[in-house]
Formats: structure tokens, C-alpha cells, sequence
């Protein structure tokens, strides 16, 4: 769970201790205030605890002796008190993990008396480390406020303009990338940009028939594909061994589609003209044929990477009723999800992040009873409020959850959910929570949790 740097304030919760399965812990970078509670030593499987640069007073728990598991552990610059309780992990850390507190005993050279006060605090009445830490660290954040701040805090607190200045920077990027690796096709083939024609008729007749660039349409090159089936949705023999085919071995059905385009080549690797000439030969762009619908048997469809601008996720997607994994991820579909997406009960995993769409509902998700992994990252959903129901409970199966950027707020219902033990991981980057969803408490099974760039 990181909640760093999110300007919380208060006390931290006792009730965090509940989260027994959790494996790291950050809120640091926050105004906490008070006692550190005790039942976070409770969290025996803990891995990585954070609480430094807050204003935290009292004494490090004793029962932090039980967290037996720790690899990272900071509460440095707060106010902390006592003795450091005795322990192999906690002993382990170096004297930055302390630093900028009044704390005592080992690891930290500084004795303590008989009652746990430092004894430079013990003699003096005051603590001079205090003094000697508080002005860099005062003089650090107010340049970090004055010059970093300064530039990036209307992105931060301004929800509209950081939603469209990345879209925007997103949209630019496009289009300077198509640009330049068309220029630079031009420039080694001699032809003028006007004339090159990168194009997909994909799934076209009785045929599946893809052809990514007109002067490279020739079956010996390998990123040409021209794929036939006849009528009972079988490839030919020979077929099935193109890249992106996958067959059943016995009937020879398509059981797999993996058309997402070649990995883009280094810019400065040896033959790197020849390795873009490869690469933008396997982008699809264009319309999808409905003809796919004849694949009866497909169980996997890969479309990720590709550059489907100029359209929506065609509907007829939701009739693939064999479909186990679809991954649609950063291939610029745009426009509302089809909710009869939502009539794919057998499917698995569904990856529908990196691109431009939106929902004003995620009802639809609710039937997919099988899904055990669902991405949603980078679409619309600021008017989707039932996204605490309708995804993260009503999934029996579901394992993991991104929605980073979705545009989510507060969930202004008090709908009371039965506790789900099966969601491992959640992802909430970068969106518009201004508190903790209460709902998040019942989530038992947690072990990761991100609620980052919030305004928390």
C-alpha cells in the first residue's frame, strides 16, 4: 500500500493492522500525526514499512519485534522518542533509517538511561541533534516547494489540465513517431511520403487477409501475412507454423491470434532502417472484418500495440464466446467500451489500458465471472461511481485490478458489500480519490496496494 506523498493528515488508523497479508506499507511524505499504532506489528508478513517525514511523536512499538520479515524500514525525520526495541531485523538498518529523531540504543551509537531518554537529552534537557537536522531540512523543502513545485503543481491539484496534458503529450507523440519513421523510410527506399501507404485490409472475403504496407506486400517477407481458412474455420496445412497462428494439434482449429507488431528497434543498433522497415510492416491499422466471427474456436486474441486510431472496439467482439485472453492494450481504440464485452463469461484476462476510451457504467464487468486479471488503465470512468461494487466484489475470481488514470472519485454511496479474499493486487495511480475508500478495508485478501498521486 503507497500513500506517499499525498498531504494525509491525522492520526494513522488502528484498523491498518487488520491488513495482515499486506507486504509493504508507504506513508511517508505525509502530516501524520500522533502515536505509531500498535497493531502494526500484527503485520508479521510485512516486507518494506515507510513512515519517515511525517509528525510522529512516542516510542517505536515493541511489538515491531515481530516484523521478522523486514528488508526496508525508514522512520526517519519525525519525532520519535525511546529506546529502538530489540529485535534482529530492527538492529539490521543503518542510522539513516532513524535519523532526525530523539531515539536511542542500538543500532544508533547514542545510550540510553535507565528509562530510555537519550542521554544527551538526559543531560542537557535538550536535544541539539534536533536543532542541527531541522535547518537543511527546513532549507531542502523550501527549495524543493519554490523550484519543483513551481512548475508541476497545476498538474498535481488542476484534475482537468493533468488528464489533458498527458492525453495531449500522448497525441504529439504519435504523431511526431509516425512522422519520423516515415521520413526515415522515405529517405532510404527514395520515395516520396505522399506515395507510401501503410494500410491494413484485415480479415477481408473468406480469407484473413492482412497486408501492412503497400510496397512491402510480398509473401517472402516475413512481416506479410496472408493467412486462408476455409469454411469450417480451419487453416491449412503449413499454415498454422506463421508467426501469430496458433492451432489445436489434432483439428487443426485457430486457437490463438497474436498480432501484436514487432518490438520497436533501437534507434542505434546496426541495421536499424532495416528494423523499422520490419517493424512498421507489422502495425494493423484500419477496420477489423467481422469475419473473424468464423474462428469458433478461439480462445486467444492479441490486438495489443497496433494503431487502430481512427475506430471503436467493434462490437461483435462480445460474441467470441470462446475467448479466454483478450489483450486490446495501447492500440488507440477509442470511444465507449461495448458492454457486450461483459456476455464473455469464459473470459480470463482482459487488458484494455493505454488507450482512449470511456464508461459511464462498469456494470457490464459483472459477467465476466471467470476473470481473474482486468486492466482498465487510461480510460474515462469519472462518471462510472459503482466501480467499488461492480469490480472489485462482485468478481469471485478476480486477482488483480489496474485502473491507473481512470478519472476516479470518492464513491458517494454507502453500499455494504460482503468481504472478498480473492483480489491479490490493486492499482488506483493518478486519480482523483481525495480519501481512502472504505471499502479497501474489507478487501482481506490484499497484498499490494497503490493509491499514488491521489489528492489524498
Amino acid at each position: 500500500m503507497d500513500l506517499s506523498a499525498n498531504s494525509l493528515t491525522g492520526e494513522i488508523p488502528k484498523e491498518i493492522g487488520s491488513l495482515v497479508g499486506l507486504l509493504s506499507l508507504n506513508f511517508s511524505g505525509n502530516l501524520l500525526i500522533g502515536n505509531i499504532p500498535e497493531s502494526i506489528g500484527n503485520m508479521e508478513l510485512m516486507e518494506s514499512l515507510d513512515l519517515s517525514m511525517n509528525r510522529l511523536n512516542g516510542k517505536i512499538p515493541p511489538s515491531f519485534s515481530n516484523l521478522n520479515f523486514l528488508n526496508h524500514f525508514n522512520v526517519s525525520y519525525n519525532n520519535l522518542t525511546g529506546q529502538i526495541p530489540t529485535s534482529t531485523q530492527l538492529q539490521s538498518f543503518e542510522n539513516l533509517s532513524y535519523m532526525g529523531n530523539h531515539l536511542c540504543g542500538p543500532p544508533l551509537t547514542k545510550n540510553c538511561t535507565a528509562k530510555g531518554i537519550p542521554t544527551d537529552i538526559a543531560n542537557n534537557g535538550s536535544s541539539s541533534e534536533g536543532r542541527k537536522v531541522n535547518s537543511p531540512y527546513v532549507s531542502l523543502a523550501l527549495g524543493f516547494v519554490m523550484g519543483f513545485w513551481g512548475v508541476v503543481a497545476p498538474l498535481f491539484f488542476i484534475r482537468s489540465w493533468r488528464i489533458a496534458y498527458y492525453r495531449k503529450l500522448d497525441h504529439i507523440y504519435g504523431k511526431l513517431y509516425v512522422f519520423w519513421a516515415t521520413m526515415v523510410y522515405c529517405f532510404s527506399h527514395n520515395v516520396s511520403s505522399s506515395s507510401l501507404d501503410v494500410g491494413v485490409v484485415p480479415y477481408g472475403g473468406s480469407d484473413i487477409e492482412v497486408e501492412v504496407g503497400a510496397d512491402y506486400g510480398t509473401k517472402d517477407y516475413p512481416g506479410h501475412l496472408q493467412r486462408g481458412i476455409d469454411g469450417d474455420s480451419q487453416i491449412s496445412w503449413g499454415r498454422c507454423e506463421w508467426i501469430g497462428v496458433v492451432c489445436h494439434n489434432s483439428t487443426g482449429h485457430v486457437n490463438q491470434l497474436h498480432l501484436a507488431p514487432l518490438s520497436e528497434p533501437d534507434d542505434f543498433a546496426p541495421y536499424a532502417d532495416h528494423e523499422w522497415e520490419a517493424y512498421y510492416n507489422s502495425l494493423l491499422v484500419g477496420k477489423i472484418n467481422p469475419s473473424l466471427l468464423e474462428l469458433k474456436h478461439l480462445s486467444s486474441l492479441d490486438l495489443s500495440n497496433n494503431n487502430f486510431s481512427s475506430i471503436q472496439i467493434p462490437k461483435f467482439f462480445g460474441l467470441l464466446e470462446s475467448l479466454t485472453y483478450l489483450n486490446l492494450s495501447r492500440a488507440r481504440f477509442q470511444g465507449e467500451i461495448p458492454h457486450n464485452l461483459g456476455n464473455l463469461s469464459k473470459l480470463q484476462f482482459l487488458d484494455l489500458g493505454g488507450n482512449d476510451l470511456k464508461s459511464e457504467s462498469l456494470q457490464w464487468v459483472s459477467g465476466l465471472s471467470s476473470l481473474q486479471y482486468l486492466d482498465l488503465s487510461s480510460t474515462n470512468l469519472s462518471k462510472a461511481n459503482d466501480w467499488p461494487v461492480q469490480v472489485t466484489f462482485i468478481l469471485p475470481s478476480l486477482l488483480e485490478l489496474h485502473l491507473k488514470s481512470c478519472g476516479l472519485e470518492d464513491d458517494p454511496t454507502s453500499i455494504s458489500v460482503n468481504s472478498s479474499k480473492s483480489l491479490l493486487a490493486l492499482d488506483l495511480f493518478w486519480n482523483r480519490l481525495t480519501s481512502v475508500p472504505k471499502s479497501i478495508f474489507c478487501l482481506h485478501g490484499l497484498v499490494s496496494i497503490d493509491l499514488s498521486g491521489n489528492s489524498l
